[in-house]
Protein backbone atom coordinates (compact mmCIF):
# COMPACT_ATOMS: atom_id res chain seq x y z
CA UNK A 1 0.00 0.00 0.00
CA UNK A 2 2.43 2.82 0.85
CA UNK A 3 4.63 1.55 -2.28
CA UNK A 4 1.60 2.18 -4.35
CA UNK A 5 1.10 5.53 -2.09
CA UNK A 6 4.77 6.21 -3.35
CA UNK A 7 4.39 6.04 -6.94
CA UNK A 8 1.14 8.01 -7.30
CA UNK A 9 2.72 10.82 -5.47
CA UNK A 10 5.73 10.44 -7.93
CA UNK A 11 3.47 10.47 -11.13
CA UNK A 12 1.29 13.24 -9.40
CA UNK A 13 4.35 16.22 -9.61
CA UNK A 14 5.77 14.50 -12.44
CA UNK A 15 9.37 14.04 -11.27
CA UNK A 16 11.79 12.49 -13.80
CA UNK A 17 12.07 8.57 -13.44
CA UNK A 18 15.95 9.29 -14.10
CA UNK A 19 15.91 11.87 -11.15
CA UNK A 20 13.90 8.98 -8.94
CA UNK A 21 15.97 6.23 -9.74
CA UNK A 22 19.17 8.25 -8.95
CA UNK A 23 17.63 9.09 -5.51
CA UNK A 24 16.97 5.65 -4.30
CA UNK A 25 20.38 4.74 -5.94
CA UNK A 26 21.84 7.38 -3.85
CA UNK A 27 19.45 6.65 -0.24
CA UNK A 28 20.72 2.76 -0.53
CA UNK A 29 24.26 3.98 -1.36
CA UNK A 30 23.73 6.09 1.79
CA UNK A 31 22.71 3.89 4.02
CA UNK A 32 25.17 1.37 2.97
CA UNK A 33 27.97 3.59 3.30
CA UNK A 34 26.73 4.46 7.33
CA UNK A 35 27.20 0.73 7.44
CA UNK A 36 30.52 0.52 5.76
CA UNK A 37 32.96 3.22 4.62
CA UNK A 38 33.91 1.14 1.69
CA UNK A 39 30.50 1.60 -0.10
CA UNK A 40 31.42 5.12 -0.28
CA UNK A 41 33.31 4.55 -3.09
CA UNK A 42 29.84 4.18 -5.37
CA UNK A 43 28.25 7.05 -3.81
CA UNK A 44 30.88 9.13 -4.44
CA UNK A 45 30.54 7.83 -8.63
CA UNK A 46 26.62 8.09 -7.85
CA UNK A 47 27.06 11.38 -6.49
CA UNK A 48 29.31 12.48 -9.40
CA UNK A 49 26.22 11.12 -11.66
CA UNK A 50 23.82 13.17 -10.06
CA UNK A 51 26.06 16.33 -10.45
CA UNK A 52 26.69 15.06 -13.93
CA UNK A 53 22.76 14.95 -14.70
CA UNK A 54 22.50 18.77 -13.02
CA UNK A 55 25.03 20.04 -15.56
CA UNK A 56 22.76 18.46 -18.40
CA UNK A 57 19.91 19.99 -17.10
CA UNK A 58 21.38 23.47 -16.40
CA UNK A 59 23.19 23.61 -20.16
CA UNK A 60 21.21 26.12 -21.78
CA UNK A 61 21.62 28.77 -19.05
CA UNK A 62 24.95 29.64 -18.00
CA UNK A 63 24.60 30.72 -14.54
CA UNK A 64 23.69 27.55 -13.08
CA UNK A 65 26.22 25.67 -15.51
CA UNK A 66 28.95 27.27 -13.37
CA UNK A 67 27.23 26.79 -10.07
CA UNK A 68 27.06 23.02 -11.10
CA UNK A 69 30.71 22.87 -12.24
CA UNK A 70 31.67 24.54 -9.01
CA UNK A 71 29.75 21.57 -6.81
CA UNK A 72 31.28 18.96 -8.95
CA UNK A 73 34.73 20.52 -7.53
CA UNK A 74 33.67 19.24 -4.19
CA UNK A 75 33.37 15.36 -5.11
CA UNK A 76 36.68 15.67 -7.82
CA UNK A 77 38.33 16.78 -5.34
CA UNK A 78 37.53 14.10 -2.50
CA UNK A 79 38.22 11.25 -5.45
CA UNK A 80 41.52 11.13 -4.80
CA UNK A 81 41.19 10.53 -1.13
CA UNK A 82 38.81 7.45 -2.06
CA UNK A 83 40.20 5.52 -4.98
CA UNK A 84 44.30 6.35 -4.59
CA UNK A 85 43.97 6.79 -0.88
CA UNK A 86 46.14 9.98 -0.97
CA UNK A 87 46.47 12.42 1.69
CA UNK A 88 43.99 15.69 0.75
CA UNK A 89 44.54 17.89 3.10
CA UNK A 90 47.33 19.32 5.89
CA UNK A 91 45.42 18.26 8.89
CA UNK A 92 46.19 14.57 10.38
CA UNK A 93 43.43 14.21 12.68
CA UNK A 94 40.95 14.48 9.16
CA UNK A 95 42.95 12.80 7.19
CA UNK A 96 40.45 10.11 7.29
CA UNK A 97 37.95 7.68 5.00
CA UNK A 98 35.33 8.18 7.77
CA UNK A 99 35.52 11.91 7.78
CA UNK A 100 35.52 12.28 4.06
CA UNK A 101 32.39 9.92 3.85
CA UNK A 102 30.45 11.68 6.10
CA UNK A 103 31.13 14.91 3.65
CA UNK A 104 29.99 13.24 1.01
CA UNK A 105 26.73 11.92 2.66
CA UNK A 106 25.83 15.43 3.27
CA UNK A 107 26.65 16.66 -0.23
CA UNK A 108 24.70 13.94 -1.36
CA UNK A 109 22.00 14.87 0.27
CA UNK A 110 22.07 18.32 -1.09
CA UNK A 111 22.22 17.26 -4.39
CA UNK A 112 19.55 14.86 -4.92
CA UNK A 113 17.40 16.90 -3.36
CA UNK A 114 18.28 19.55 -5.72
CA UNK A 115 18.11 17.74 -8.04
CA UNK A 116 14.64 16.04 -7.70
CA UNK A 117 12.75 19.84 -7.58
CA UNK A 118 15.10 21.60 -10.14
CA UNK A 119 14.05 21.39 -13.69
CA UNK A 120 15.71 21.39 -17.15
CA UNK A 121 16.13 24.81 -17.90
CA UNK A 122 14.45 25.70 -21.49
CA UNK A 123 14.89 29.58 -22.17
CA UNK A 124 18.42 30.37 -23.68
CA UNK A 125 17.98 34.36 -23.29
CA UNK A 126 19.55 36.43 -20.16
CA UNK A 127 17.56 36.38 -16.91
CA UNK A 128 18.89 39.71 -16.63
CA UNK A 129 16.58 40.83 -19.69
CA UNK A 130 13.77 40.11 -17.92
CA UNK A 131 14.30 41.88 -14.10
CA UNK A 132 13.74 45.70 -14.38
CA UNK A 133 16.71 47.31 -12.56
CA UNK A 134 16.04 50.32 -10.43
CA UNK A 135 18.48 52.88 -9.46
CA UNK A 136 18.47 53.19 -5.86
CA UNK A 137 20.20 55.61 -3.42
CA UNK A 138 19.23 54.56 -0.58
CA UNK A 139 20.36 51.51 -1.10
CA UNK A 140 23.72 52.60 -2.57
CA UNK A 141 24.41 54.51 0.49
CA UNK A 142 23.84 51.86 2.70
CA UNK A 143 25.83 49.64 1.31
CA UNK A 144 29.00 52.32 1.05
CA UNK A 145 27.82 52.96 4.86
CA UNK A 146 28.73 48.90 5.78
CA UNK A 147 31.94 49.47 3.35
CA UNK A 148 33.20 52.11 5.27
CA UNK A 149 32.65 50.29 8.65
CA UNK A 150 34.18 47.20 7.83
CA UNK A 151 37.14 49.56 6.69
CA UNK A 152 37.57 50.63 9.75
CA UNK A 153 36.65 48.24 12.03
CA UNK A 154 37.52 45.23 10.19
CA UNK A 155 40.94 42.86 11.27
CA UNK A 156 44.55 43.14 9.73
CA UNK A 157 47.26 41.22 10.47
CA UNK A 158 46.02 38.14 12.02
CA UNK A 159 44.71 34.96 10.69
CA UNK A 160 43.45 31.56 11.64
CA UNK A 161 47.17 30.10 11.88
CA UNK A 162 48.23 32.70 14.37
CA UNK A 163 45.54 32.72 16.37
CA UNK A 164 45.54 29.25 17.10
CA UNK A 165 42.44 27.87 15.29
CA UNK A 166 38.73 29.22 14.65
CA UNK A 167 37.04 31.26 17.75
CA UNK A 168 40.23 31.37 19.98
CA UNK A 169 40.70 35.03 19.54
CA UNK A 170 38.00 36.39 21.67
CA UNK A 171 36.04 39.75 19.89
CA UNK A 172 36.40 42.17 23.24
CA UNK A 173 34.78 45.32 20.92
CA UNK A 174 34.18 46.01 17.38
CA UNK A 175 38.23 46.04 16.24
CA UNK A 176 38.62 42.60 16.25
CA UNK A 177 36.02 41.80 13.63
CA UNK A 178 37.36 40.17 10.55
CA UNK A 179 34.98 40.89 8.31
CA UNK A 180 37.32 42.36 5.70
CA UNK A 181 35.90 39.99 3.18
CA UNK A 182 32.48 40.75 2.66
CA UNK A 183 33.20 44.19 1.83
CA UNK A 184 33.86 42.73 -1.92
CA UNK A 185 29.87 41.42 -1.19
CA UNK A 186 28.94 45.09 -0.63
CA UNK A 187 31.18 46.90 -3.17
CA UNK A 188 29.36 44.32 -6.01
CA UNK A 189 25.83 45.55 -4.56
CA UNK A 190 26.78 49.34 -4.93
CA UNK A 191 28.35 48.55 -8.56
CA UNK A 192 25.48 47.07 -9.75
CA UNK A 193 22.95 49.40 -8.32
CA UNK A 194 24.28 52.50 -8.68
Amino acid sequence: MRIRRLIVLITKNKFNKLDIITLFLNIFLIALSFYDTNFSKYLLLSTLWTNIILLYKSRNQKSFLLMFIFWISYILLIMPAFFLDLKITGYRDYQDIYYFSLTLIIHSIFLNVFNIFFKAVTFVKDPKLRIRIKDNFLFFYFTVLIMIFIVIFGRTGTNIFSAGGYGNVGVRDLGGLAINEYFYIFFYFSYKIF
